[in-house]
């Protein structure tokens, strides 16, 4: 059965992004670098939520997909489509648990709580969770 990554970095105040969602104060290095290279070949499909999403789209710099070559997933009960991802608008836990048991690489979930919860709620939190947190202080201008 495919595993799903949780991949999440923070600051040294506990939060994931600025309050418009920026992720500008990730610190990165050849080392990181390599690391994701790795990772990205053990994936074929990437989970994000709406916003997650449009940050994404925001930094692929006019690109169809913001994963080129994945199979991309966006959550959300707002978005009718989504370029480069198919939209799932309800029972995002059945979908994935669904998404896990057909052929192909690992999972890797994109973004912040609002879709890892119900996700770690209904089991597949027994999957992976890669953490990191970067040197930073983002005081009250953050999502927690």
């Amino acid at each position: 059965m495919r595993k799903i990554t949780f991949g999440g970095a923070n600051s040294l105040d506990n939060f994931f992004a600025r309050k418009d969602h920026a992720v500008d104060w990730l610190m990165w290095s050849d080392e990181a670098g390599a690391v994701m290279a790795g990772y990205w070949k053990t994936i074929d499909t990437v989970l994000m939520g709406r916003k997650t999403y449009e940050v994404a789209q925001r930094h692929s710099k006019g690109k169809q997909s913001p994963y080129p070559g994945m199979q991309s997933y966006v959550f959300s009960r707002t978005l009718e489509s989504a370029p480069g991802a198919t939209v799932v608008s309800d029972d995002a836990a059945g979908f994935v648990r669904g998404l896990k048991e057909k052929p192909g690489k690992d999972i890797c979930l994109m973004g912040g709580g609002e879709l890892a919860r119900p996700l770690f709620e209904a089991g597949h939190r027994r999957d992976r969770l890669q953490h990191s947190s970067s040197p930073a202080w983002l005081r009250h201008s953050a999502v927690p």
